[in-house]
C-alpha cells in the first residue's frame, strides 16, 4: 500500500496560504461572460495537450484544437480517440462533480478510466480492477481527515501513479483524479487551472518528485512540488484574466474615444476657416501663398523689407 505520511512543512503551508490568495482574487475577479466562455474553452484545451503529451500521443496543439472543434475529422485513430475521450472525461468532472457531496470511491475511478480509454483496445480495466481494494481503501481513508482539497488532490495523484505506475493508460488517470477532488471541494478556480502544464514543462523536476515518494515512504515533498504547481499555474491564469480585462477596457476607451470623434466629426475635419491678415503699406514684398495655419503667414519673412538705400533702375520691376 503507497504511503499517505507527509508532514506540514513551513514552504508546503506558504504554498496553500498562496494558493488561497490566488484562488480569492480569482474567484473575485470580474470577467465578461464570452471572454470567461473562451478562457475556460482554452483552459481544456491546454489540459487535454499537455497531459497527453506526456503519453505517447503525437497529435501537435493545432490538431487538437481542430479536432475538438470538429473541423476536418474523418477517420479517428487511437491518438483522436485518445484527445476525444480525455476532453469527455474532463467534461464528466465538471457536469457530476462540481461542489458535490458524493464521497469519491472506485466506481467514480473506474468510470473516469472507462470514459477515458472508451474504443482503445490497448487499455482494458484490468490493471485498474487489480487495485481495486487498494483503491477502496485509501479514498476512504483520505476522505475520512479533513485535508485542504489541494493536499487531498496531491495525494490522489501520487498514490494512483504508485498503485500503478507501469501502465501509460493509468498515468492519464492519475492526472485526471487532481480535477475530482479539487472539483468536488469548489476549488475548479472557475474553471481555469491547468496542473498539466506545470507537470509536463519540467519532466525531469517530475519524476524526482514522484520518486522522492519511494525512497523517503513521505510524501512532504511531493506535496510541496505540487503546491507549488498549482500556485504557479493560478498566477499564471490570474495574469490572463488581467490581460484579458485591461484589454477589454482598453477597447472600450477606444470605441468611445471613437464616438466622440465621430459627433464632432464635420467641427473638426470638414471647417476650414478663411483667415484675413491685416498688412501695412511701409513692409514691402509682402507674399502671402497658401496658409493653411496662422504660423505659415511668416513663411517668407526674409524677403520683407520697409527701406531701400539706393537701387539701379535696371532692377526695378516696372
Amino acid at each position: 500500500m503507497a504511503t499517505l505520511a507527509y508532514n506540514l512543512s513551513p514552504k508546503l503551508e506558504e504554498y496553500l496560504e498562496k494558493i488561497e490568495s490566488l484562488r480569492k482574487q480569482i474567484l473575485l475577479t470580474s470577467i465578461p461572460p464570452k471572454t470567461e466562455l473562451r478562457l475556460k474553452w482554452e483552459a481544456v484545451l491546454n489540459r487535454v495537450f499537455w497531459s497527453l503529451s506526456l503519453t505517447d500521443n503525437t497529435l501537435t496543439k493545432q490538431e487538437m484544437t481542430n479536432l475538438l472543434s470538429q473541423l476536418g475529422i474523418k477517420r479517428l485513430g487511437p491518438a483522436q480517440k485518445q484527445v476525444i475521450n480525455y476532453k469527455k472525461a474532463l467534461d464528466y468532472i465538471n457536469e457530476n462533480w462540481l461542489v458535490s457531496s458524493l464521497q469519491i470511491n472506485f466506481p467514480s475511478v473506474k468510470k473516469l478510466f472507462e470514459i477515458c480509454f472508451k474504443g482503445i483496445p490497448t487499455q482494458n480495466l484490468g490493471a485498474i480492477n487489480s487495485v481495486k481494494k487498494e483503491i477502496d481503501y485509501f479514498l476512504e481513508y483520505l476522505q475520512t481527515g479533513k485535508e485542504n482539497p489541494i493536499l487531498q488532490a496531491g495525494i490522489a495523484q501520487i498514490v494512483m501513479i504508485e498503485l500503478s505506475p507501469s501502465t501509460d493508460g493509468n498515468g492519464s488517470l492519475a492526472r485526471l483524479i487532481p480535477y475530482l477532488f479539487l472539483y468536488k471541494h469548489g476549488y475548479d478556480m472557475r474553471g481555469l487551472l491547468v496542473i498539466d502544464e506545470y507537470l509536463r514543462r519540467d519532466v525531469v523536476a517530475l519524476k524526482a518528485a514522484i520518486t522522492s515518494v519511494r525512497n523517503n515512504k513521505n510524501l512532504t515533498l511531493w506535496l510541496e512540488y505540487f503546491s507549488y504547481g498549482i500556485a504557479v499555474q493560478l498566477t499564471k491564469a490570474l495574469e490572463d484574466i488581467q490581460k484579458e480585462t485591461d484589454n477589454q477596457i482598453e477597447a472600450q476607451k477606444k470605441e468611445i474615444v471613437v464616438s466622440e470623434i465621430k459627433k464632432d466629426a464635420p467641427a473638426i475635419f470638414l471647417f476650414s476657416p478663411n483667415l484675413l491678415y491685416a498688412t501695412t503699406p511701409k513692409i514691402k514684398n509682402i507674399t502671402l501663398k497658401s496658409v493653411s495655419a496662422p504660423n505659415e503667414r511668416f513663411l517668407y519673412i526674409n524677403d520683407w523689407y520697409i527701406e531701400t538705400d539706393k537701387v539701379w533702375k535696371i532692377f526695378i520691376k516696372n
